[in-house]
């Protein structure tokens, strides 16, 4: 039933919902917009609003909505540099006590905001979703150990696994 279902972002662009870049935007084009899920269960990032003050914002709703700190599911992309929410190599700050952090990506300087990777490694359940070539080498990297945040932000009391299609899975042992 839709009315039991929470949904939260793992990280947003710092731009409006209707501009391209929205993550929120395009699930709510795609999907959001189209099921009944209560308006109140979604807890959008709100990118067009002051990176700091929404940062505190959404930690707070996490904190008043998630008693124990964990997510029941977190689903999460893979990018083709290891990052994942907005969680990017050599900028992730695998200790720290916040929940929600104000990222810049490394090669536009685009600022956003994303879940933490201690928050998002107290999911019980992640995914990682990874899909297309262009996936392939950076899934041959995790396999083989590389020190990336898609690799190494794993379940700490739950599951994790990662799904791809055969083009992104060709270079997997």
């Amino acid at each position: 039933a839709w009315h039991n279902l929470h949904l939260w972002w793992g990280d947003e662009r710092c731009v409006p919902p209707a501009d391209s870049e929205s993550n929120y935007g395009e699930a709510a084009r795609t999907l959001l917009d189209h099921v009944p899920v209560p308006p109140e269960n979604i807890h959008r990032m709100r990118g067009e609003d002051d990176p700091a003050a929404e940062r505190a914002r959404y930690a707070a709703d996490l904190a008043a909505h998630l008693p124990d700190g964990r997510l029941d599911w977190t689903i999460l992309g893979i990018g083709e540099d290891g990052h994942t929410a907005s969680l990017f190599p050599g900028a992730t700050d695998y200790a720290t006590i916040a929940s929600v952090a104000v990222a810049e990506h490394p090669t536009s300087g685009q600022t956003r905001l994303t879940l933490t990777a201690p928050l998002i490694a107290r999911s019980k359940h992640i995914s990682y979703l990874a899909v297309g070539a262009g996936k392939a080498d950076i899934l041959r990297a995790i396999a083989d150990g590389g020190d990336y945040p898609a690799a190494r932000i794993h379940a700490e009391h739950g599951n994790t696994e990662y799904h791809t299609d055969r083009a992104a899975a060709a270079r997997l042992p």
